[in-house]
């Protein structure tokens, strides 16, 4: 075939498609099919344990009361990842207190049950003070539970718990900060 051909083929290929848009034409009618497809998703189960490297903890004048103390503020900074942590008075002044830290932890994920057990464990039960003295670290409690607690799944929507902990201050010899102390969070799905 050589161009002039070429160019004919082109023009009446042109001029029968400007007919039809001029023109009736009649188009060969179309078959019409359908067909259904079914969908399966399978999400392998996975859980995310959210947490802050370092809590500091202020407790406030007369802050070392008997009875429940419950952090009043709560702040956490991004770029070093810890939490800080105002401890307010309680009823009256006592060598230790029980102090509750809310949201410290969160969990996202999804399980064949649906749920995911927290637990906490002590790793260093001693805070020191370089000026004198020691702070001792009692009972571990999460979601005011001691050990562990199950907490329901939500998929990619975070669950928040609590940290409790008593705390002996008999030892405490000076003011100042103590340092030292820490625990684990352990976090499994079921």
């Amino acid at each position: 075939m050589n161009n002039t051909q070429r160019s004919f083929r082109h023009i009446g290929i042109g001029l029968l498609s400007g007919i039809c848009l001029l023109g009736p034409c009649r188009q060969a009618s179309a078959a019409t099919s359908t067909g259904t497809t079914t969908l399966s998703v399978t999400i392998p189960p996975f859980a995310i344990l959210y947490y802050p490297t370092s809590i500091a903890m202020t407790l406030k004048d007369k802050s070392v009361a008997g009875g429940v103390d419950t952090a009043q503020s709560l702040t956490y900074d991004e770029s070093t990842d810890a939490v800080s942590a105002v401890i307010s008075p309680g009823s009256a002044p006592s060598n230790s207190a029980t102090i509750t830290l809310p949201n410290v932890w969160a969990v996202r994920g999804l399980s064949t049950g649906g749920n995911a057990t927290v637990a906490i464990s002590s790793t260093a039960s001693t805070l020191t003070n370089t000026g004198g003295g020691t702070i001792s670290i009692g009972t571990l409690k999460v979601n005011n539970t001691a050990g562990s607690a199950t907490v329901a799944l939500s998929g990619m929507t975070a669950v928040t718990g609590s940290v409790g902990m008593n705390i002996d201050m008999s030892n405490a010899t000076k003011s100042g900060t103590f340092t030292g102390g820490s625990y684990t969070l352990t976090m499994t799905v079921n």
